[in-house]
């Protein structure tokens, strides 16, 4: 089940709900959409801490004006995150998207993070 989470208080009312669920980011989309103040101000610590899944995006790069990989920057930098944070991320993000699994693609993607 993938399911976008704008506001992280649905976890205090449906604890069980973030067992179930993937959360979708983006960092400067938040800041931007005033949603957080910060990028360090981001739910992105939160669900880390309840080991939900995290899939780092970008939101209309044209509006926005960013890329996947300045998102990890700013991830990494905000968050301290390792490299295997962001391998982990990568593959948690592999494992969310519409391929399918037994697909050409996802198998490209999936052994080019295992080569990671």
């Amino acid at each position: 089940m993938f399911v976008c989470i704008p506001d992280y208080t649905l976890f205090h009312f449906y604890p069980r709900f973030a067992l179930l669920s993937n959360a979708k980011i983006c960092l400067t989309s938040n800041v931007m959409s005033m949603t957080t103040v910060t990028v360090a101000d981001s739910h992105l610590r939160f669900w880390r801490e309840k080991m939900v899944p995290i899939c780092i995006c970008t939101d209309d790069k044209g509006l926005m004006g960013c890329d996947l990989s300045g998102e990890f920057r700013k991830a990494s930098e905000a968050f301290n995150l390792s490299i295997d944070d962001l391998r982990r991320m990568s593959k948690d993000a592999l494992e969310m998207s519409f391929l399918d699994k037994s697909s050409v693609e996802y198998k490209q993607l999936d052994e080019l993070l295992a080569r990671c």
